[in-house]
């Protein structure tokens, strides 16, 4: 098993520890905060020794937040089993999956890009040749750039063009700086 694998599995092996103790310990808080310090008698409410608390007209009140509260927990601990199974059953990270995500879109909007300027110069007439878009990109072609700056554009066209623009433009936006690193 190779250094870095090990030391990941060790590191997730250990947070997973460290997390079940917290959840533990807050669920053993909360359940001890909220029981009586007697226990309870079959058919009898739970009640502090010697007393006629559950005569009392709040008791009933508190009796039902006690178990509301305790349903809680219950809850609290069921949703708590269902995300740690979730987060085991994930393949990658969360981190992982999202920057190679952000990869295919870079990739998508390079290959995007290149389409829309080969079939702009078709459309201007500017001699595209098939084979020649295959490892190259055409916005490096610099001549052939200034001369499609150079060509009068009808109305149309033009405003086309500019539309396409500000929507690569927008989509730029939204994508992630990248990270020197």
């Amino acid at each position: 098993m190779p250094k870095r694998l090990r030391t990941q599995t060790l590191t997730h092996f250990y947070s997973e520890q460290a997390s079940m103790r917290r959840r533990n310990e807050l669920t053993e808080a909360i359940l001890k905060a909220l029981e009586t310090p007697n226990h309870r008698v079959q058919g009898t409410p739970r009640t502090f020794g010697e007393s006629k608390i559950a005569r009392n007209t709040v008791f009933a009140f508190g009796a039902t937040v006690l178990r509301a509260s305790k349903a809680l927990v219950e809850e609290y601990v069921r949703l708590d089993k269902i995300i740690v199974g979730m987060r085991d059953a994930e393949s990658e990270g969360v981190a992982e999956s999202w920057t190679e995500e952000v990869e295919k879109a870079g990739r998508r909007l390079r290959i995007g890009a290149d389409t829309a300027i080969r079939n702009v110069k078709k459309v201007l007439g500017a001699g595209v040749e098939e084979g020649c878009m295959e490892g190259s990109t055409l916005v490096e072609d610099d001549a052939t750039m200034e001369a499609l700056e150079q060509m009068e554009l009808n109305y149309e066209l033009h405003k086309g063009l500019l539309f396409a623009e500000r929507g690569v433009k927008k989509m730029a936006k939204g994508l992630p700086e990248l990270e020197d690193g």
